[in-house]
């Protein structure tokens, strides 16, 4: 039986960030409206319920074939987008928007720059771990 919900939640979480990730379209085309990083961030909340729920459901004991870390590394990754890298692109974003100088708009685009690769890792590592429990589950 918990199986089953573990399974639902894992495909319910890869559905919802994968959904997270297409949303990302505007920013790749730098058409990203202002609080833009801030909606994501709230985005991520149910997701992160949600691996609280299914690391619940999953037994402490060691050896199984889906382990509560990986749900945990999983929402661990969506918080720190949720309170580190989505607040701070969004101010990036308001300084680069309404700072009427040039060095200051070229250091908050290049702090964008900077942290884009980290989140493209991060949502890597987690469908690879959503992918290995779904697996796992035959999902």
């Amino acid at each position: 039986m918990s199986a089953d919900l573990i399974a639902g939640l894992a495909r319910k979480i890869d559905a919802d960030v994968k959904a997270l990730e297409v949303s990302f379209a505007p920013a790749l085309t730098g058409a990203i409206p202002p609080g833009f990083f801030t909606q994501k961030a709230s985005q991520v909340l149910p997701i992160i319920a949600n691996c609280v729920a299914a690391k619940n459901l999953i037994p402490p004991a060691p050896g199984g074939l889906i382990k509560r870390s990986q749900f945990d590394g999983i929402e661990k990754k969506l918080k720190e987008f949720n309170t580190d890298n989505f607040p701070f692109l969004e101010s990036q974003v308001n300084i680069y928007v309404t700072a009427p100088e040039p060095s200051t708009r070229a250091t908050a685009l290049a702090q964008i720059v900077q942290k884009v690769p980290g989140i493209i890792a991060d949502y890597v590592v987690m469908k690879n771990e959503l992918r290995k429990v779904k697996k796992a589950l035959r999902v």
